[in-house]
């Protein structure tokens, strides 16, 4: 019986055709192993940009000659700002006075950049000004043209209800404050770096769709908004590995965000000297590197806007405020806000007269 199987056996078995085969399952493996060296050690390595979307430059505007700050006197700012408010006629005097105690240095001040997104708002200005004055932090500002809200594309073609209606006076609020600051604290010519506006989505669908998929996942967003400002905002921070200051309060506490943020947020307090001075540094970040608000930064949380104008005062940069923009609808013929959005409603100081010129 035996016999029989082993002739029934060898009578099936080509020698010369299972030596083809393997060669033809060898060679397979060798060209899989060769397409898998190529993409890992050349293209990733040499050509790295190639098989990936294009990234935007986020430092682009980083000075090529590292600009430094002398240190500034806090008291000075204060006094300076205590004669804009007593002469308000009187700008030759106090811009002299403003650069003769805030001037630049080429050896005091470190070249690091640090981000912000910013609209000329009051929360994102507070902050940007925060940075620059209080921190003397160089600061790049980041503007999103896109809509954040729904799938509109700009605001002439977009019929839905729900979609903010003020890029124009966005702008038009950052444009002034920009001014009044290098008016008022010079050294910010360079270290306010150019806005960059970022009016792309990222190009990159299947990072997209996974991203999207975590962002949704723990359920903390209004279900009446199909989509959220901070999906976008979180994306292109987390796709960049860039950290971003935002302004976020957490004053609507009963929110499912605003519960999230005091479980999970963590506060950083860093401090450094500046030409004997102390300058203390704080901010709230998420910890965990792979949850997808890890690269955005909280440092305006659990603050009040009435807070945020104390604040403001007391460094001497409250006037500035006085030139943001919250409004999401305004009348479309006069100009002034519409006093019924959310935005309106929890500002706390009048908003700005924006004309054409």
């Amino acid at each position: 019986m035996i016999q029989q199987i082993k002739e029934k056996v060898s009578s099936y078995y080509n020698p010369n055709l299972v030596q083809l085969y393997a060669k033809y399952y060898l060679t397979i493996v060798l060209i899989i192993l060769g397409i898998y060296l190529v993409y890992e050690y050349v293209l990733k390595t040499i050509f790295p940009n190639l098989l990936t979307p294009k990234k935007i430059d986020l430092h682009q505007n980083k000075p090529d000659k590292t600009t430094r700050l002398e240190d500034i006197d806090t008291n000075d700012i204060k006094k300076s700002s205590k004669n804009d408010n007593d002469n308000n006629n009187n700008d030759s005097n106090d811009n002299k006075q403003l650069t003769s105690s805030n001037k630049l240095n080429t050896s005091s001040y470190e070249d690091d950049i640090y981000f912000v997104y910013w609209t000329g708002g009051y929360d994102s200005t507070f902050r940007l000004c925060e940075m620059l004055i209080k921190e003397k932090k160089m600061v790049q500002p980041l503007y999103v043209s896109l809509s954040l809200d729904n799938d509109c594309l700009n605001e002439e073609t977009c019929n839905k209800v729900w979609f903010r209606k003020n890029r124009k006076y966005e702008k038009k609020a950052m444009n002034t404050i920009r001014k009044t600051l290098n008016k008022k604290f010079p050294y910010t010519k360079e270290t306010l770096l150019p806005t960059i506006y970022i009016d792309e989505e990222i190009d990159d669908t299947t990072f997209n769709k996974q991203f999207e998929e975590m962002f949704y996942q723990d359920n903390l967003w209004p279900k009446k908004r199909k989509k959220h400002q901070y999906l976008f905002l979180s994306k292109f921070a987390y796709y960049h590995k860039q950290y971003i200051d935002i302004g976020v309060l957490g004053i609507h506490h009963k929110s499912k965000f605003a519960k999230f943020l005091k479980k999970n947020l963590k506060k950083e307090n860093t401090t450094l000297k500046i030409k004997g001075k102390t300058v203390s540094r704080n901010n709230y970040t998420i910890s965990d590197e792979t949850h997808f608000l890890h690269y955005l930064k909280f440092p305006i949380y659990n603050k009040t806007k009435e807070e945020l104008y104390i604040i403001a005062e007391r460094d001497g940069y409250h006037e500035i405020l006085k030139y943001t923009w919250s409004c999401w609808f305004p009348n479309k013929d006069t100009g002034n806000p519409c006093g019924n959005c959310p935005m309106c409603k929890e500002r706390v100081i009048t908003h700005p007269k924006i004309t054409d010129n």
